[in-house]
């Protein structure tokens, strides 16, 4: 598939087998993540965590539905892996003596660039994605299933997917009509 092709087709799903994905496939999906851009080339700031666990998988998904007062829910959608997306915050820059230039959020646009790369490549494969961002409350509600991530110190979840086999093929979506504004000045 060509990469507009990947981009056009690519969108959430929420209907997985319950099958894991093969090894190979998830590496090739993990290598598409790690070759995000990142700022400053400050790969340290950042970590993917893989979770095939189901008795894990549940746990987040049963914190967040509780949380929602939701308990039939599930957020990650009874897929069989969750990749979440960790870093810490960026310090501000030094420019010069006493310059310090804040950098507000580059660990929220490097996560945001992991997960894009990482959906064109189960996309191109054909394997099912969706991103989420209501399981990542359950980091934050349960410290044991914070703990559980093992993060290294001063990092904390950012962003989130979940992958699959998809229950039907991926469909084949039309281009869209643009729907951001652009602007040319």
């Amino acid at each position: 598939m060509d990469i507009f092709d990947t981009i056009i087709k690519r969108g959430s799903n929420r209907r997985f087998c319950p099958e894991q994905i093969k090894t190979d496939e998830l590496n090739k999906i993990l290598e598409a993540g790690e070759m995000a851009p990142i700022a400053s080339k400050n790969y340290d700031s950042m970590m993917i965590t893989v979770i095939q666990d189901t008795m894990l998988l549940r746990k987040i998904g049963k914190t967040v539905g509780i949380y929602l007062g939701k308990s039939f829910i599930d957020p990650l959608y009874k897929a069989p892996a969750c990749v979440i997306i960790s870093g810490k915050e960026y310090q501000p820059f030094q420019l010069g003596e006493g310059n310090k230039i804040p950098q507000p959020n580059l660990e929220y646009i490097n996560a945001g660039c992991i997960i894009e790369n990482m959906t064109l490549a189960a996309t191109d494969m054909g394997i099912g994605s969706v991103c989420i961002t209501g399981a990542l409350y359950a980091f934050t509600l349960d410290n044991n299933l914070l703990e559980q991530l093992n993060l290294p110190d001063n990092f904390r979840p950012l962003a989130g997917m979940v992958l699959g086999y998809p229950q039907k093929p991926l469909p084949n979506r039309r281009k869209r009509k643009w729907k951001i504004p652009v602007q040319y000045h």
